[in-house]
Parts: structure tokens; C-alpha cells; sequence
């Protein structure tokens, strides 16, 4: 039997890929991950966002059920871990994200994952 689960891509990048995969395959017998093509990184309160969000306000008392980088609060910041075809998106409403810079580096390299 197939069991999926998604997970946000900060928790691989906290907790290690090995270490969720064993977690998740242990607790619950997930045979089947899917995650989202973005980075985070840890960020000040200038340049990030709260995490877990606000959510119209209800959540600024919140905190995160596992923790991310040692906290249960924290802001943070997010890239693209691909660098997009920005071609593909031409004519649509939307576009897809140009690539970054990667938000925990202090350098001009755009963000191709972790």
C-alpha cells in the first residue's frame, strides 16, 4: 500500500533528509514523499517572516509543533531552489520567481538548492 505525505523542504534542511525519511517511514510507515522546490534559511526580523505565520493574527501566539534550526519560533527567509526558464511564463499573469541569491550565503551565486 502507497502512503504519501509532503514535507516542507526546511525540515530536510534542519533535521537532514536521512533523518525525516527514517522518522516519517518508523512513525507512520510513509512509503511515498513529496516536497516544494524552495530553500529556507534563518533570518532577522528585518529581513524575514515568522514562522509559524500569523495568520490573520491568531497565530502570533503560536508556535511550531517540531522545531526548525533548534526553535519553535523564528524568522526566516526563502529562494527558489531552481533556477526557472522564465520563458515558459511568458503571456501568463503570473510569472515564476527569478532566481536569488542564496538566503543564508553571503554570495552572488543564484539559489540552486541547499
Amino acid at each position: 500500500m502507497l502512503v504519501g505525505i509532503t514535507v516542507m523542504p526546511e525540515y530536510f534542511q534542519s533535521e537532514s533528509v536521512n533523518g525525516v525519511l527514517d522518522r516519517l517511514e518508523g512513525l507512520a510507515g510513509v512509503t511515498a514523499v513529496t516536497t516544494s522546490p524552495y530553500v529556507m534559511a534563518p533570518a532577522d526580523r528585518q529581513t524575514g517572516f515568522r514562522e509559524p505565520p500569523i495568520d490573520a493574527g491568531a497565530g502570533k501566539v503560536r508556535l511550531l509543533d517540531r522545531t526548525l534550526w533548534g526553535k519553535r519560533e523564528l524568522w526566516a527567509r526563502t529562494a527558489p531552489s531552481f533556477q526557472p526558464d522564465l520563458d515558459l511564463y511568458r503571456g501568463w499573469t503570473t510569472a515564476g520567481s527569478p532566481a536569488t541569491t542564496r538566503p543564508f550565503r553571503s554570495s552572488s551565486t543564484p539559489c540552486t538548492g541547499p
